[in-house]
């Protein structure tokens, strides 16, 4: 099925959470790097190139996002992040930090480098006033949109600030037990925060073990790496997804997915008694189980006839799908898969 612009915005927030977090690493990087004041430095060189990703991104985006002021908020952070680019490329230039340079290179003790890169980022852009300006507008231009796409930037963002750790981000510490604890603790709690609004408009996304509770730093981090190069995929081709009995869920964009197959799906009150049946995984779900999914939707007309009505239509959109739902007397509704008709002999 051709996608169009809509559907890749979130694809697009989270590589742009993505590219905001490599741009304070490649900026770290290339700020205590010992070369003094010449710009075509491969690390200098890197930065440029995560700064252009950037900026092209949150052009995509601005141009997607219209009403209600969005545009010139996300035309704010794009703006933002060239003027952090001059700032930064005229500091990195400049007669403090050559002197910062010439203070710490006299140091060639490694268990003192993190202090020596600690006294050089104290002096740069990236703790003064251009960072924090292109975080109020990041801030700015993602608070301009829903939850669920707010958690794709970041989401982008928390995973690969991972990836790229930095002194200035806090994922770089001097004591590597600080580094387990943050893993252990920090990150996934915040991790499971935004996932929690993610699944709000991408429900598919229930499916995706997201938890690091129960691993290594090293497993995080594997972990962590593959979940950055699956989700923009996942964002993009939600039938990738797994889930229960092959159904994919994609409410946002009102389709239901089944290896090949895909069915649309309107009406508020049919999506959530889906999820409901979904989420129960082969469990009958029971008749005030579906109703307090659907909430306030049954307040107009007969409750009992709109869960009857939401299941029969349910059953009419599922059926090319090759599943239906099922009623266990006196116990509640299920989803099963259509079975084959047996072969009969002739």
């Amino acid at each position: 099925m051709a996608k169009d612009n809509q559907d890749l915005i979130p694809e697009q927030l989270f590589k742009l959470g993505d590219a905001l977090a490599e741009l304070r690493y490649r900026a770290e990087d290339a700020w205590c790097d010992l070369h003094r004041g010449r710009l075509e430095i491969p690390k200098m060189q890197s930065f440029s190139l995560v700064v252009g990703k950037a900026r092209s991104l949150a052009n995509v985006l601005m141009l997607e996002f219209r009403g209600k002021g969005r545009r010139e908020k996300w035309q704010k952070l794009r703006d933002q992040i060239a003027e952090f680019e001059k700032a930064f490329r005229d500091a990195w230039c400049g007669l403090s930090r050559e002197e910062a340079l010439k203070a710490t290179s006299r140091s060639s003790d490694p268990e003192f480098q993190f202090d020596c890169d600690l006294y050089l980022l104290s002096q740069s852009p990236l703790v003064t006033g251009p960072w924090g300006d292109l975080q109020s507008a990041i801030k700015v231009a993602t608070m301009s949109i829903g939850a669920g796409l707010r958690a794709c930037i970041q989401i982008g963002q928390l995973l690969s600030a991972e990836i790229h750790p930095t002194i200035t981000g806090r994922q770089r510490t001097r004591l590597s037990g600080t580094e387990r604890a943050y893993f252990a603790v920090n990150l996934n709690k915040r991790l499971q925060r935004d996932v929690k609004n993610l699944v709000g408009d991408f429900d598919y996304m229930t499916n995706v073990d997201f938890d690091l509770s129960q691993k290594s730093a090293s497993g995080a981090l594997d972990r962590i790496a593959d979940l950055r190069e699956r989700i923009p995929l996942l964002l993009t081709s939600p039938e990738k997804a797994p889930g229960y009995l092959g159904l994919v869920l994609d409410r946002r964009r009102c389709r239901i997915h089944r290896g090949d197959k895909v069915a649309s799906l309107n009406g508020p009150t049919r999506w959530p008694v889906l999820i409901c049946l979904a989420r129960s995984r082969g469990d009958e779900c029971s008749r005030k189980e579906l109703e307090d999914a659907m909430g306030s939707k049954l307040k107009i007309g007969n409750p009992f006839m709109r869960l009857d009505r939401a299941l029969s239509d349910l059953r009419a959109v599922l059926h090319p799908l090759g599943i239906t739902i099922e009623c266990r007397r006196g116990v509640g509704w299920y989803l099963k898969e259509i079975s084959a008709p047996a072969n009969k002999l002739s």
